[in-house]
C-alpha cells in the first residue's frame, strides 16, 4: 500500500488514535493508513455535502452515515469504528490529505456508487468550491446538480481506469463547474490554473502529465496522434492483450488531437495572462477553432516567445580598432531557409483563403473554378464524371493522368525532398498517396508530369523530364531517388493540366544560429525574393530588432532586388551566402556574388582561430527535423497546419534553450519594447 503524501510521525499518528478510548486496540496500524487515505480521497464529497454556508477550511465534526457506511465498507470495518476513526484522525487528514488518490482501495473498473448515488473511491471534482462567476450576486459554496456520471480516465503511471465525474452548479447563477471549466450561457471558460485532468470528450478525460508525454514523443521522434494511441493501449494501459478490452478504455485519435490542442492552449493562455474562452455548443472538432485561429495571428505577428533572443552562440561581442581607440562591437545573424511541407490550399496562385474541407480543390471565393476544364488556359465547362470539357485532346490528357498511378511521381518528389517520412499510422501505414498535381503532353505524343508551381530550377515546368511511368514502388523506398534526366531536344509542352490539388509552396523559417527558430512563414506559390524582403520587413518592425546580418542561399539575388527597388535593406544588414552555397552554386562573375554577398567579404563573421563565428548552415540542420512532420501534416486544415508546426517549434526551442543553458551559452532576451 502506497504511503498518503504528507510527513506525519508515528508519535502524531498514535496520539490521535489513542484520544479514542479502544480504538487503539481494535485498528490496526494498516487500517489507520488505508482510512486516511479513504477519507481523504472523499474529501470533495464531504464538503459539498455540507450546507451552503458551509467555510471548507473548517473541518466537519461528524460526518453523514452513508459516508461512514461507505468508508466502513471500503476497509472492512464497522461504520462505528470509522465514525471513531474520523473523530480521532479527521484534522490530519483535513489539512494534509489534500489530493490522496487511492488506487489501492478501489476497483480499477466497474466500481459502482454507494447507496445514496454520489459516493466513490475514484471521483474527479472541479478544483472550485464557491462560484467564482463575477455576475454572481452570493458566491456560495456549490452543489450537487445531477449523480457522477462513469467517465474514462487516461493517466500516465496508472494505466486506463473508470472514475466518476462529478460537476457542481450554482443555484444562483446557473454557472456549472466542471474538472478543468467553467460553463455559463452557452460559453465555456477554462481555469487560470493548469489542471491536472482535462475533457477531451465528454466521457473521456487525460492527466495532462500524459499529454506531454505525447508531446515529447511527438517532439523527439515524431510521433503521430494515431501512434501515440497505440503505444499508450500497447505499453502505457495496463490492460495487456486482453482483444476484449471495452471501447471505452481504448484511447483514439481523436482524442490524442483534442488533448493536444487543448492543453497547448491552456499554456498559451497562462504564459501570455489571458482567460482561454471557447464555444459550449456545437461539435468537439469546431470547439477550439476560432481560439486556434488567434493563436496563430498572434504567432505570425509577434514570433515565436524566442524571438527576441540571443546568446553567445548568435551574437559575437569583440573588439574593433579605430581612430579613438579600442571600441567594443556586436553582431548577429539570422539564416533564412525555406522547406516543402506543404498542404492543401486554394488551386488559385498565391490565394491564401482557406478550404472548406482539405478535399476541395478551391476555396470557396473561387469555388466555380471546380466546373472548368482543368486545362490551363481553357474556360469551357468540365463534362459531367470528368475535369475536362469534350475537346479530345483535353480528355486524353485526364486519361493519361487516370491511367499512370495518380501520385508515384509526386509521392517519389516528396520523399525526395523530405528526405525522410515518419507513417502516421504505424499499425495501417497505407495512407493515401498525394495526386499528380498536372500533367502535360508533348508535341511528339511523349508525356511529362510534375508538381505545380513549384519554382526550383531543377523543377520548374520548362525543365521537367519525359516521364515514363514507374513500377508500383517498392515496401522499401529508398528516401533518396536519383534525379530526373535532362529536358530533350523534341520541344516544349503542347497542353498543361491542373488535375488534383495545389499545396503550399514551403515554410520559410528565420532560424538563429543557436538553433533558436525566431519564426515561420508559409509562402503559397513560389519562393521569391520580393517575397522573402517584405518577410524581413515584416518580421523586424521594432526599431533595433533587425539582425546585422542575414544568411540566405539566395542573398545575391535578395541583395540585387533591394537595391533594383530602391529598397534600403542591402545597406542596413549585411548579405552573406551560406559558405558552401557560395563555393559551389554561385557565380563568382557579378558584384552580387563575388562581394557584396561573399562572407569572406566580412572579417566580423570569421573568429580568431580562422574558422566562422557563427553556424550559416543550422537552416538544413533545423529542416531535417521539421521534414520529420511531412507524413503528419500533409493532409491537415490550414488552422491545425499552422497550430501544429507553431507548438512544435515552441517546445523545440525550449529544448534548445535548455541545451544553450547547459552549454554556458548565456541565453537571455533583448530589453526591446513588446511586441504585439
Amino acid at each position: 500500500m502506497a504511503m498518503p503524501p504528507f510527513d506525519l510521525s508515528l508519535q502524531e499518528l498514535y496520539g490521535c488514535i489513542f484520544e479514542c478510548p479502544g480504538l487503539a486496540r481494535d485498528v490496526s496500524f494498516k487500517t489507520a493508513l488505508g482510512f486516511i487515505q479513504a477519507a481523504s480521497a472523499l474529501k470533495d464529497a464531504i464538503i459539498h455535502d455540507q450546507p451552503p454556508s458551509f467555510d471548507p477550511a473548517v473541518c466537519p465534526p461528524v460526518l453523514s452515515q452513508d459516508v461512514y457506511e461507505f468508508l466502513a465498507g471500503r476497509l472492512d470495518i464497522s461504520a462505528v469504528h470509522a465514525g471513531g476513526l474520523w473523530s480521532a484522525l479527521r484534522e490530519i487528514i483535513w489539512e494534509h490529505g489534500e489530493g490522496v488518490f487511492a488506487h489501492e482501495l478501489f476497483p480499477q473498473f466497474d466500481e459502482v456508487l454507494d447507496k445514496s448515488g454520489r459516493l466513490a473511491g475514484r471521483t474527479i471534482y472541479p478544483p472550485k468550491r464557491t462560484c467564482e462567476n463575477p455576475q454572481c450576486s452570493r458566491q456560495r459554496l456549490l452543489r450537487h446538480k445531477a449523480k457522477p456520471t462513469r467517465v474514462s480516465l487516461f493517466t500516465l503511471r496508472n494505466g486506463v481506469s473508470d472514475v466518476w465525474h462529478v460537476h457542481l452548479h450554482c443555484n444562483d447563477c446557473g454557472t456549472e463547474y466542471y474538472c478543468d471549466h467553467s460553463s455559463y450561457k452557452g460559453v465555456r471558460t477554462y481555469y487560470a490554473d493548469l489542471p491536472a485532468i482535462v475533457q477531451v470528450a465528454t466521457h473521456t478525460f487525460m492527466e495532462r502529465d500524459l499529454l506531454e508525454h505525447f508531446l515529447k514523443l511527438s517532439l523527439l521522434s515524431w510521433t503521430s496522434a494515431t501512434n501515440a494511441a497505440h503505444i499508450y493501449h500497447n505499453s502505457l494501459s495496463g490492460l495487456g492483450d486482453n482483444p476484449e478490452t471495452d471501447a471505452r478504455h481504448r484511447l483514439r485519435t481523436e482524442h490524442v488531437w483534442d488533448g493536444f490542442i487543448l492543453n497547448a492552449l491552456l499554456k498559451d493562455a497562462k504564459e501570455r495572462a489571458y482567460v482561454l474562452r471557447v464555444p459550449d455548443t456545437g461539435e468537439q472538432k469546431d470547439r477550439f477553432t476560432d481560439a486556434m485561429r488567434a493563436r496563430n495571428r498572434h504567432m505570425q505577428r509577434a514570433g515565436q516567445p524566442e524571438f527576441n533572443h540571443y546568446c553567445t552562440r548568435c551574437t559575437r561581442l569583440y573588439e574593433e580598432e579605430t581612430d579613438a581607440g579600442p571600441a567594443r562591437r556586436m553582431v548577429d545573424a539570422i539564416v533564412l531557409d525555406g522547406i516543402d511541407m506543404g498542404r492543401p490550399c486554394c488551386g488559385v496562385r498565391h490565394c491564401t483563403n482557406e478550404l472548406l474541407r482539405t478535399q476541395d480543390r478551391y476555396c470557396a471565393q473561387h469555388w466555380q473554378l471546380n466546373h472548368l476544364c482543368a486545362i490551363t488556359g481553357c474556360t469551357q465547362r468540365a463534362e459531367k464524371d470528368f475535369r475536362t470539357c469534350s475537346n479530345p485532346q483535353h480528355r486524353a490528357t485526364e486519361e493519361w493522368w487516370r491511367l499512370h498511378g495518380k501520385g508515384m511521381f509526386t509521392l517519389r518528389k516528396r520523399l525526395q525532398r523530405a528526405q525522410v517520412s515518419h507513417p502516421t499510422d504505424a499499425v495501417e501505414p497505407n495512407a493515401p498517396a498525394d495526386e499528380v498535381i498536372e500533367v502535360a503532353l508533348r508535341e511528339d505524343g511523349t508525356s511529362e508530369a510534375f508538381e505545380a508551381f513549384d519554382n526550383t530550377p531543377e523543377n520548374t515546368p520548362e525543365n521537367a523530364a519525359t516521364y515514363a511511368p514507374p513500377d508500383p514502388l517498392p515496401s522499401t523506398t529508398p528516401s533518396v531517388l536519383p534525379d530526373c534526366p535532362d529536358k530533350p531536344p523534341t520541344g516544349n509542352r503542347s497542353m498543361r493540366a491542373t488535375f488534383g490539388r495545389r499545396r503550399t509552396h514551403n515554410e520559410e523559417l528565420g532560424t538563429r544560429p543557436c538553433g533558436i527558430i525566431c519564426f515561420r512563414e508559409t509562402f503559397y506559390g513560389s519562393e521569391t525574393t520580393p517575397q522573402v524582403l517584405d518577410l524581413i520587413r515584416k518580421k523586424y518592425t521594432v526599431p533595433g530588432t533587425l539582425p546585422r546580418f542575414c544568411f540566405y542561399d539566395n542573398c545575391c539575388g535578395l541583395y540585387m532586388h533591394s537595391q533594383a527597388s530602391g529598397e534600403t535593406l542591402h545597406l542596413e544588414m549585411g548579405m552573406p551566402v551560406d559558405v558552401f552555397h557560395w563555393k559551389t552554386k554561385h557565380k563568382k562573375s557579378n558584384d552580387a556574388c563575388s562581394i557584396h554577398c561573399n562572407p569572406y567579404t566580412y572579417p566580423e563573421l570569421i573568429a580568431s582561430d580562422n574558422s566562422w563565428y557563427f553556424n550559416s548552415s543550422i537552416a538544413e540542420q533545423t529542416n531535417v527535423w521539421l521534414g520529420g512532420y511531412h507524413a503528419i501534416i500533409r493532409e491537415m486544415s490550414a488552422v491545425l497546419y499552422d497550430f501544429f508546426l507553431d507548438e512544435m517549434i515552441k517546445e523545440k526551442n525550449r529544448l534548445t534553450r535548455q541545451k544553450l543553458v547547459a552549454q554556458n551559452c548565456r541565453p537571455r532576451y533583448r530589453p526591446l519594447p513588446e511586441r504585439m
